[in-house]
């Protein structure tokens, strides 16, 4: 299966597309059966009204992924700084802040 969305034209096979003030580009992406079928399987059970819907959210997926581990690199770091750094003692007042903290996100993420 070929995906085709929008028109191409030139050697690479992708033009850009202006569209109500967004930008389109088309490109065709070849398939393996395995994944047309999950494609039209997809579409055919409505939870997406075409294969352009399918892989656009596979690539918001794979951002959101990418952006999760850019998170967990950030963090390892910042954990490996705090063991690196001086020894400190542990407070009841530092537990209780770490405790706003984490009741802070998860209002956050609802």
């Amino acid at each position: 299966m070929v995906w085709r969305d929008g028109p191409t034209d030139g050697p690479s096979g992708i033009d850009t597309v202006r569209n109500q003030a967004t930008m389109r580009v088309g490109m065709n992406i070849a398939l393996t059966p395995r994944h047309k079928q999950f494609v039209a399987q997809k579409v055919n059970s409505g939870a997406y009204g075409s294969a352009t819907e399918v892989v656009r959210e596979g690539l918001r997926l794979l951002e959101a992924q990418d952006e999760r581990q850019r998170r967990i690199a950030w963090l390892q770091g910042e954990v490996d700084r705090g063991f690196e750094g001086p020894a400190t003692r542990w407070t009841a007042s530092d537990a209780d802040r770490v405790r706003h903290m984490l009741a802070k996100a998860a209002r956050r993420r609802g």
